[in-house]
């Protein structure tokens, strides 16, 4: 099988397990204000999308070090690769559709410059483009949690892929939400803020 190839030893220290604990930690601080009778006063749209963008940030991160460190016995990286296409299918759907009309409704209503955000979410897509999930349609669609008749087949015809290639383009995920997350902050910064 040509998935373990390149696939390096276990570290002692397994790799981004610190910045997945730091997305942890600023996953949970969004989503305990999202619910927080303390930022009631914030707009919904901003407490939702805010805790939104972090936890999918730190899922994505939990799927590289759990796709990282698993062991590369067996047909467990697989099965891995499985989970992390249907996560990535709906995550791409959440920021390019969901999120980004968020933060574009949240820009409008303080009066920013919705142009040039939109050209902001532009280059973003162009810098780190989602589109490499599409590649592993077929494993999403006939195999990871779907069990299509023919899926032992279709598993197979997966296991020929490089993994170094999968990981690549969950590492842009990684930066695609990083980056996204950034420019949620920026305009819930400049948004208008709760009555006193």
């Amino acid at each position: 099988m040509r998935l373990n190839s390149g696939v390096r030893p276990l570290d002692p220290a397994p790799r981004y397990l610190d910045d997945l604990a730091k997305a942890s930690l600023a996953a949970e601080r969004a989503f305990e204000a999202a619910v927080s009778r303390e930022y009631s006063g914030y707009p919904e749209i901003q407490r939702h999308t805010w805790a939104a963008a972090a936890i999918l940030h730190c899922d994505i991160l939990r799927y590289m070090v759990t796709f990282e460190n698993s062991t590369t016995d067996g047909l467990v990286r697989l099965l891995w690769m499985g989970d992390i296409v249907s996560m990535l299918y709906e995550a791409r759907n959440w920021f390019y559709r969901t999120g980004s009309a968020n933060v574009l409704e949240i820009a409008a209503s303080s009066g920013a410059d919705i142009a040039s955000l939109q050209d902001e979410l532009k280059a973003l897509k162009k810098l780190y483009p989602l589109s490499g999930v599409d590649a592993f349609a077929d494993f999403r669609n006939k195999v990871g949690h779907h069990y299509d008749p023919q899926f032992v087949s279709h598993l197979h015809a997966f296991a020929e892929t490089d993994s170094g290639n999968f990981f690549e383009m969950l590492t842009n995920y990684a930066r695609y939400s990083n980056a996204w997350s950034a420019i949620c902050k920026k305009v819930i910064q400049n948004a208008h803020r709760p009555k006193v």
